[in-house]
């Protein structure tokens, strides 16, 4: 050796590497492959894969993940009803030591976090910030009542309720508000107005094409099938029933094997208001994989457009033709 004070130590393993190690603990390093050191001082090799199995327990830092909990050997035993009950009346009377107490100088405007006491919720109604009003649900008042409240000089009551006369919620402007006196006349408001929308869309030309384009799909079926009920077997203001509803599948709405002709009682009381009973009628007929197959359809079929009606209802016209001659 070189230096007294110096070890040459020559560890092999698939090719000579060598590790130079002083006494004071410091170490230089010559193409290692991670050198580490036993409690005595002395170097030794750490294989690349190490083997499993080696070590009692796991490493201590598997311990402290979050979630982890330390396997100490002994179950506690769950407490029993009895126990449960005696811990339950051990806490009664027990008030926490900060129910009640605040920090005036943290609250309202002088939080850090004060961002005028205004909030929108997920539905885009607009809370203010009203902690003395008298209906205050916990610390916030919606705004459009607020504004209608300042617009008559007087208080809400719990039942009127304030619409939005463009259906947006966010637009509390008192022009775009009406008060009703509770929620039944508002219900009743939003109803009619249903009616009277789909009556207006009806109307339209696009509404016309697509009624015209339902008649004609419905002489058809009732050219193609027997002229009775597939659910009761009855002749009864037969009524064409989509297994997919039209709404949701548009281009499914005239698709053949999408159609049950049913009954005026089936079609509106069993169809509609029995969901499940419909699905096991449905396999039952068709069999299970009826909707799988279905939606594979609705995927291969062309998106329908409203220029298309026009296609749509020749075709339905020229195949309604062919079965009257027949």
């Amino acid at each position: 050796m070189t230096n007294s004070n110096r070890y040459d130590i020559l560890i092999s393993s698939k090719e000579r590497r060598i590790f130079y190690v002083y006494q004071n603990g410091n170490l230089e390093v010559e193409r290692p492959n991670r050198p580490s050191f036993d409690p005595l001082g002395l170097p030794f090799l750490l294989e690349v894969n190490m083997p499993r199995g080696i070590y009692p327990h796991k490493p201590l830092a598997h311990w402290f993940k979050k979630g982890h909990k330390v396997n100490t050997g002994k179950k506690r035993k769950p407490f029993t009803i009895e126990h449960k009950r005696k811990i339950g009346l051990a806490h009664q009377g027990q008030v926490s030591w900060n129910k009640g107490k605040k920090r005036l100088e943290m609250t309202g405007k002088n939080h850090p976090n004060w961002k005028g006491g205004q909030k929108k919720d997920c539905r885009g109604y607009i809370y203010i910030y009203q902690p003395n009003h008298p209906f205050v649900n916990g610390i916030y008042v919606f705004e459009h009542r607020l504004i209608m409240e300042k617009h008559l000089g007087r208080y809400l009551k719990p039942e009127e309720r304030v619409h939005h006369i463009n259906e947006k919620r966010g637009d509390n402007r008192i022009k775009n508000l009406k008060l009703f006196s509770n929620i039944g006349a508002h219900q009743s408001y939003h109803q009619k107005k249903g009616i009277l929308m789909r009556r207006i869309k009806r109307q339209s030309k696009k509404g016309k094409k697509v009624i015209e384009c339902d008649k004609l799909f419905r002489q058809i079926i009732l050219k193609k099938r027997p002229n009775a009920c597939e659910w009761c077997g009855r002749n009864f203001r037969l009524q064409v029933a989509h297994i997919l509803p039209k709404g949701k599948y548009p281009k499914l709405r005239y698709y053949e094997w999408n159609i049950f002709l049913l009954c005026f009682p089936c079609h509106p009381m069993r169809w509609h208001n029995n969901p499940l009973e419909a699905v096991e009628f449905t396999k039952r007929l068709r069999g299970k994989n009826y909707y799988r197959d279905l939606l594979l359809q609705d995927t291969m079929h062309p998106r329908m457009k409203p220029h298309q009606l026009d296609m749509i209802e020749l075709s339905l016209k020229q195949e309604l033709h062919g079965l009257q001659k027949v």
